[in-house]
């Protein structure tokens, strides 16, 4: 006759438990990583999908008027919606502000002439946007350099090159 241990009990072990616990806590971290890269990619789409809205509204604008909207002060619609967008963006993704520009800018002076350069600015106020959203926003507006090429990157907001007005 075999006798019973009265000390067995059915249970995990507390370093059993403690296992467990590590790789879930390895598991939600990675989770939140991931989730916060996804949301930073839907903010970078969403700026591109604003600006190249922006851009073919100055082009159909342009050619209804044959000439560009006069600058206007940051934030503030220049006179696309409701003929050429619905209306123009609130704010960008992290919550700061599109700025029509029309203007000098001499990394966008292509024919010569200074003061016709036309540019949307993806606006950040005192916030400077990381050099690595700068990038991805660049790699898809152009060519992923942001000191180079049509998109530009200042710290606080990145320009991007839509046209040269007429010479006046």
């Amino acid at each position: 006759m075999k006798m019973k241990n009265i000390y067995m009990k059915k249970g995990f072990t507390l370093i059993e438990l403690v296992m467990v616990i590590v790789i879930m806590g390895i598991l939600a971290a990675t989770a939140v990583v991931k989730i916060n890269d996804v949301i930073q990619a839907g903010r970078v789409t969403k700026s591109t999908a604003d600006v190249n809205m922006i851009r073919k509204a100055l082009m159909s604008y342009y050619g209804d008027n044959a000439a560009f909207p006069v600058e206007v002060a940051q934030g503030v619609d220049p006179g696309l919606a409701p003929d050429y967008i619905d209306a123009w963006p609130d704010e960008t993704p992290w919550n700061g502000e599109y700025d029509y520009n029309y203007g000098t800018y001499a990394a966008f002076n292509y024919d010569g002439t200074a003061g016709n350069e036309l540019y949307v600015s993806i606006d950040q106020g005192a916030d400077a946007l990381p050099s690595d959203i700068q990038a991805e926003v660049d790699n898809l507006l152009d060519d992923g350099a942001t000191g180079a090429g049509n998109v530009r990157g200042s710290g606080a907001s990145i320009d991007i090159y839509v046209a040269e007005g007429p010479n006046s």
